[in-house]
């Protein structure tokens, strides 16, 4: 009888967890529809800085190996990041900064 009893128990227990789940799946169906009407607007373009320091003319360096930059003549100050390279946090609008990838390569131009 307790063994019956039990099993009836856990049967019932059974029964209504899956109610729940039916209750939630019905919550949940409208906020899946709701999401697939979201909008699918890309994400604002990120702000552009000025050209402060002439970085334009040295664009096309990016992608080239770091030793591109021996060849070329950068009459201002200019600052060469290298990875683990420890910099200031300071902004320098004149200054032309050169970030040097893992493999030896030009991986961006920037002032500051």
């Amino acid at each position: 009888m307790i063994c019956e009893t039990g099993t009836d128990f856990n049967h019932a227990l059974a029964k209504a967890a899956d109610r729940g789940k039916a209750g939630v799946m019905r919550h949940l169906i409208p906020l899946l529809f709701l999401a697939a009407c979201a909008s699918t607007q890309d994400p604002p373009a990120a702000p552009s800085f000025p050209d402060t320091c002439g970085v334009d003319a040295y664009t096309y360096l990016v992608g080239q190996p770091a030793t591109a930059l021996e060849r070329v003549l950068i009459m201002q100050e200019v600052r060469v990041i290298r990875p683990w390279t420890m910099v200031t946090m300071d902004y320098r609008a004149g200054r032309i900064n050169f970030k040097i990838s893992d493999q030896d390569m030009i991986a961006d131009v920037s002032c500051g």
